[in-house]
């Protein structure tokens, strides 16, 4: 998942609403905590940039507003989904596609 999560996005960009919309993995463990620090480091080595997403203690969930849950579900041919979203579920795909059934 974590792989799935930094091939996703732009793991490597601190763009103008990174602020808003961070790169984090949550843990909720010591344990889980070091894995990912071990996970992240290996992926290091495929970035050409360095990865920014961070490692955070999971505190409390917070559930999206109404009018962007399941934002590609109600119209995946909107401009963003078709220009954004599409290309990633293609590249998911075809790079984990062992892993569909």
């Amino acid at each position: 998942l974590i792989e799935i999560h930094l091939r996703t996005h732009q793991s490597t960009v601190y763009h103008s609403m990174r602020d808003k919309y961070r790169s984090a993995i949550y843990y909720f463990s010591t344990l889980q905590k070091k894995k990912a620090n071990t996970i992240l480091e290996n992926f290091q080595k495929e970035f050409e940039g360095q990865l920014i997403t961070r490692i955070l203690k999971f505190n409390k969930f917070r559930i999206s507003r109404a009018e962007i849950r399941n934002y590609y579900r109600k119209d995946p041919n909107r401009p963003f989904c078709i220009n954004y979203i599409h290309p990633k579920l293609q590249m998911l795909k075809n790079r984990f596609s062992r892993h569909l059934k």
